[in-house]
């Protein structure tokens, strides 16, 4: 009973935090994210295209690491949708280094399907076919 009580500095030493703390560089930050439709439309004319089961990547080259995540209407149910947008923000932060300049992901019917680790490695696989800038 003790352990649900400690103070935070505590449960830093220990090891015995309910929710342990994330690495500075696993966060997903809002500067990160693309949001802005004008920045959506720059990445798909002017960016390259590669596309996968279940996903497409668009990518433009740029100084700053950013990603936008779609997920289309072709996936019916809203929970579903979102759990493949879950599933790829957290491939994402787990793989940040691969990431590099612009990126949009859109994941269509098939991406509900993959279990993680297969959604994982398409992206991932997608990510290596890029040019390098």
């Amino acid at each position: 009973m003790g352990e649900k009580f400690l103070k935070e500095e505590e449960k830093k030493e220990d090891g015995n935090s309910l929710f342990p703390m994330k690495g500075e560089d696993e966060k997903y930050r809002k500067s990160e994210r693309i949001k802005k439709k004008r920045e959506i439309k720059e990445i798909f004319t002017q960016g390259e295209k590669i596309e996968g089961k279940g996903i497409t990547l668009f990518h433009l080259s740029s100084p700053t690491r950013r990603i936008g995540i779609i997920i289309t209407k072709t996936i019916k149910k809203a929970i579903l949708r979102n759990k493949v947008r879950r599933r790829l923000r957290d491939i994402y932060r787990r793989n940040k280094v691969n990431f590099i300049g612009k990126t949009l992901i859109i994941a269509s019917t098939p991406a509900e399907e993959m279990e993680y680790k297969r959604l994982e490695e398409e992206v991932l696989s997608l990510l290596k076919k890029l040019t390098p800038p």
